[in-house]
Order: C-alpha cells, then sequence, then structure tokens
C-alpha cells in the first residue's frame, strides 16, 4: 500500500510544469494520512527550498574554496577544468570590476557540462548587473529562486521568481559555492557517483558524542570556517571516499559516495544493518 502511495507521489511531481511548492506537498501529505520522508520531498534530487530566508548572516571576510573544489575535483575524478583565465579576464573587464574570489574559483574549476545538471549556472559570457546592481549568477532548477552577489560584497543574495519579492541577504558566497559546487558533481549521471539521504537524521548526530561526529572531518581545514553564516556545510568521511553535506535549513545530511561499493563500506561503518 505504502510503495503504490509512493508511486503516486513521484507522478504527482513528474507531471507538473511549474514548480512544486512547499503548499503542494503539505497537501498532498494531508491526503495520504503520512508525512513525506525528505528524499521524496525532493523531485528533483536536491531540497524543496523553503519560502522563508534564514536569518541575514553576518558579514565577513571571504575565503578561498579553491581548495576544497580541488578536493571535489579529484574525489568525483574529473579530467579537466573550467573557465579559461582569459574568459574570467573578459568578464571582469565588461564588468569593470574583479568578481568575487569565490565566484571567479567556481567558474575557474567548474567544467562547462555541469552548468545544468542541477540548478543552471549563467555562462561567464552572460553575467552583467540588474537593474539594482546585482550579479544574477544562478537559477533554481524549478526556477522558483535566483541567487546573486554584489561586486565587492561577501554576500548571496536570494530572489523568490514570482515577479514582487526583491532580493534578500541569504548567505556568504564562499560556503555557499563549495556546497552547490558538490551538488552539481553529484547531480551528474555521468559520474556514476551515489548520493543518498542519511535515514533518520537529527541535528544532535553532528554534536560531541553524536553518531556521526566521529566519522566526519572538515574538507582541506576550511569547511568549518566557509559555513558560518551559511545553511550548508560540507564534510569528508572515510578518508575522502565520501563527502557528507548537512542543510540545517531543510535539517537533512546527504552522503556522497564514489560508488555503490563505498556507500556499502560507509553504512557497515556506520552500523546500519541489512
Amino acid at each position: 500500500m505504502i510503495a503504490e502511495e509512493l508511486l503516486k507521489i513521484k507522478s504527482f511531481g513528474s507531471d507538473r510544469k511549474s514548480a512544486v511548492t512547499e503548499g503542494d506537498i503539505s497537501q498532498k501529505e494531508a491526503e495520504l494520512g503520512f508525512c513525506l520522508p525528505a528524499a521524496l520531498r525532493e523531485l528533483s534530487g536536491h531540497p524543496i527550498y523553503n519560502a522563508a530566508p534564514p536569518e541575514p548572516p553576518r558579514e565577513r571576510e571571504l575565503l578561498s574554496i579553491a581548495p576544497v573544489l580541488q578536493f571535489l575535483c579529484d574525489f568525483a575524478e574529473i579530467e579537466g577544468r573550467g573557465a579559461k583565465e582569459e574568459s574570467l579576464k573578459r568578464a571582469e573587464a565588461r564588468l569593470g570590476s574583479p568578481l568575487p574570489l569565490p565566484i571567479a574559483e567556481f567558474y575557474r574549476f567548474l567544467p562547462g557540462r555541469f552548468y545544468a545538471s542541477c540548478n543552471v549556472l549563467r555562462p561567464l559570457s552572460g553575467l552583467k548587473p540588474t537593474k539594482d546592481g546585482r550579479l544574477n549568477f544562478l537559477e533554481e532548477n524549478q526556477a522558483m529562486y535566483h541567487w546573486a552577489a554584489e561586486l565587492n560584497s561577501p554576500f548571496l543574495y536570494r530572489r523568490a521568481n514570482d515577479g514582487v519579492s526583491g532580493w534578500s541577504a541569504y548567505g556568504i558566497l564562499d560556503g555557499f559555492l563549495a556546497a552547490e559546487f558538490l551538488w552539481a558533481l553529484a547531480c551528474d549521471e555521468g559520474l556514476g557517483l551515489v548520493l543518498w539521504e542519511f535515514p533518520d537524521f537529527e541535528p544532535e548526530m553532528l554534536q560531541e558524542g553524536g553518531k556521526l561526529k566521529a566519522c566526519l572531518s572538515p574538507i582541506a581545514g576550511i569547511t568549518e570556517q566557509i559555513a558560518e553564516g551559511n545553511t550548508r556545510k560540507l564534510y569528508q568521511a572515510m578518508e575522502g571516499q565520501a563527502v557528507g553535506l548537512y542543510d540545517s535549513e531543510e535539517r537533512t545530511f546527504w552522503f556522497v559516495t564514489k560508488d555503490e561499493a563505498a556507500q556499502e563500506r560507509l553504512e557497515n561503518m556506520l552500523g546500519f544493518t541489512p
């Protein structure tokens, strides 16, 4: 019975042309009489973002995310790199200012084939300020939200794509883009990575003595720092054979592993039983 209902839920998302909202999901849950697992609330393989933004972040200095992006490229065994320096320089000359460091690094490391594997990244040639001075560089793949930056600012801004809402400070560029880089890789079927949600997750599992705390460590020694002001935090596990992503807004934890064998080893390490 439950299996049949889960199939209905999946088709509920697949036959709609417009973005599925939290209200739609709540309505479906009321009809079914039970709450959907978080994984099924992710109709396109990533979270449905809440309408209300988190508390505005405090300003801080941006950090280079190049070491984290290099780690993720090595983890996914990506050959080649992203934008060439000439393309970056042309874009900055057109904008009249250097790009914020994490954005420049994001373009420098991410190959073009991943620009639309998850959310949709604007190519460097399409970057231009909006009328209010924001640099709109990323669109959520269901067209629910846009994300933007300001030149000479550490803040990330988000705007609902409803023709009414304005930009609101949503996070800090470095940590947001590091997590976005992982999503772009994890959602690409050609890489063969395995993305799975940790079952029955509770945030307390990440605290001292928690089930996940002992097996996780920062990536490149900086993912704790760049998580400040952001809703998502990256970790590594099994000596770099797995990457963890915690989303405090969704209260959900994901693992990405190199393959199913690595997933099985991680599950055994965490004490899962078949």
